[in-house]
């Protein structure tokens, strides 16, 4: 499979929303950094770099970490 891409069921298929692959083969996806996604116009991510982090935060350590004055919530 291509870069962006992993196999599934004898098809290769593109890496999902918080997901990447920068290589070509059949290996899986890797995660993006926590809480980070690839946006829907750069799908499928290729890279970690296409991972990015919600507004009001930053990667930092491999994880996004809120602006001061914002903090993560779960709804629900």
């Amino acid at each position: 499979c291509d870069v962006g891409y992993t196999l599934d069921g004898g098809e290769c298929v593109a890496c999902a929303s918080s997901m990447y692959k920068d290589a070509i083969g059949n290996q899986a996806c890797s995660q993006c950094p926590l809480h980070a996604v690839v946006p829907p116009l750069q799908a499928p991510g290729t890279s970690v770099s296409a991972c990015v982090c919600p507004e009001h935060s930053v990667l930092e350590n491999n994880v996004c970490k809120c602006d001061p004055g914002y903090e993560w919530r779960v709804s629900g």
